[in-house]
């Protein structure tokens, strides 16, 4: 478990220090795959560094499993970096030796012998799917593939944590989903809890269990589960990856009930707003929105415009059977009771006073 509280790091200049880090705060699981998204310039790397204990804050501290990090000695805080491992956008590879030299370095350096040395290469070629590519130089790599690389040597050393800074910048779909797909299997399938520091909103979605966003200031927006992000239609980062629902107030007008209806799940994204309309007797039209995923689980947003005298029933219903709806437009009848209702408000209001 990694906490950091109220952190604020400085970036000093010729005359003055300016905040590249205001006051962040979040917490990481152990095990999860965390994203640290923002545009560049939010402090993503500086965060990322702070995070590898490769620097200390300014001010507020950072816990490691309740350890304040601040507080230790040298010889502590080297023992608990060890458990650290991070790759940066300037990794370097060495080029002489093969793919399979590059990951087997940190296990040399480490005096781990040569049988075991090669299982460990062979089960990390694996997992980041260069099994065939052992015996390749970097220099016969595309740049998806050397980043693959640079993950499996990280990996080599079993780390509890690792730290990758904007992994997919620059790659075409076809690399980064290939690192993506590593970085995912190495946290489900070692364990390693992983924290991946990303300017692409659509990177979180796609394998990250939370994020924390950060504006181009360096302040915190918001941080939760990508789940609990995508239910809050509000949130920043449900703006950004859940499908528009733009529509003209004239085809609004058509309809007794409208609403923004969110829909988690292979259970509930097919079926629930037809079983709405068939539970209350009403139609139920979709006017705007889609679908899309996060991780393997599709999520869906649709705007939905509701004929009938039930259409807020039905509106209701949804909201009980695990949507997540905010009303557009309310039916004329339910408009029509909410203003009876705050007209005897301020009449009882006026003879009280």
């Amino acid at each position: 478990m990694i906490t950091v509280e109220n952190l604020t790091k400085f970036v000093p200049s010729a005359t003055s220090a300016a905040p590249v880090l205001r006051e962040v705060s979040f917490a990481v699981g152990s095990g999860s795959l965390f994203g640290l998204l923002g545009p560049s310039g939010a402090g993503k790397s500086a965060l990322t560094k702070l995070l590898g204990l490769q620097d200390r804050p300014d001010a507020g501290l950072i816990r490691v499993d309740d350890v304040d990090t601040g507080r230790l000695d040298h010889r502590s805080l080297r023992e608990l970096r060890s458990r650290f491992s991070t790759v940066d956008p300037g990794f370097v590879l060495r080029p002489e030796r093969t793919v399979a030299g590059n990951i087997a370095t940190p296990l040399e350096q480490l005096g781990v012998d040569g049988p075991q040395r090669r299982d460990i290469v062979a089960e990390l070629l694996d997992l980041v799917g260069l099994t065939r590519g052992a015996a390749q130089h970097p220099g016969e790599l595309n740049e998806g593939q050397r980043r693959r690389v640079a993950l499996a040597r990280a990996l080599a050393v079993s780390p509890s944590v690792l730290l990758v800074d904007d992994p997919t910048a620059g790659l075409d779909a076809d690399e980064a989903g290939g690192v993506l797909a590593a970085l995912d299997r190495a946290n489900a399938e070692l364990g390693v809890t992983v924290l991946l520091a990303t300017s692409d909103a659509d990177v979180v979605r796609k394998v990250c269990d939370g994020v924390a966003v950060l504006s181009d200031d360096g302040a915190l927006v918001e941080t939760g589960t990508v789940f609990e992000l995508l239910s809050d239609q509000d949130s920043h980062f449900a703006g950004t990856q859940l499908p528009p629902v733009d529509t003209n107030g004239t085809e609004l007008s058509r309809y007794d009930s409208v609403a923004d209806v969110v829909l988690i799940g292979h259970a509930t994204v097919p079926t629930l707003l037809s079983e709405a309309g068939h539970q209350m007797g009403v139609e139920v039209q979709t006017l705007a929105g889609g679908v899309t995923r996060a991780g393997e689980t599709p999520v869906a947003r649709y705007r939905v415009g509701l004929r009938g005298e039930r259409a807020d029933l039905a509106v209701s219903w949804l909201s009980e059977h695990s949507g997540i709806v905010r009303p557009v437009r309310r039916t004329a009848r339910v408009a029509a009771v909410s203003e009876l209702v705050a007209r005897e408000t301020r009449e009882l209001a006026g003879v009280a006073a």
